[in-house]
């Protein structure tokens, strides 16, 4: 389990968002693989004093996957033909793939009913 500060999550899916959109509709598996992991990247850099370096290596031992989590969401995006690439439902797959626990401060909620799978 890796714990993350929760106020990185909201930041992280809108940066996933948004490189969807500049990959756009007729994008490869791996460009979106690669847009989840851009937007990973950028938002814990800004985080660097909590969390330290190597964000994508951390989540990679946590979830303890076979592959690199760019390999293992290329081969998650490509054998969904009818996926949604949307940053709130692939931030929920990276959250269960690499068992992600978000850290809440007193008295924000981080989560909204629209989070739940």
């Amino acid at each position: 389990m890796l714990e993350l500060p929760g106020t990185m999550r909201e930041w992280i899916i809108d940066q996933i968002d948004e490189n969807f959109e500049a990959v756009g509709a007729e994008g490869t598996d791996e460009q979106y693989a690669q847009a989840v992991l851009d937007a990973i990247e950028f938002v814990a850099e800004e985080h660097a004093d909590e969390i330290g370096d190597e964000i994508v290596s951390h989540l990679e031992a946590s979830g303890e996957l076979d592959h690199s989590l760019k390999d293992t969401l290329t081969e998650g995006f490509s054998s969904d033909p009818d996926i949604d690439y949307i940053g709130a439902k692939v931030m929920g797959a990276v959250e269960r793939l690499c068992h992600i626990e978000w850290e809440e401060e007193a008295g924000v909620d981080y989560f909204t009913e629209e989070d739940e799978y």
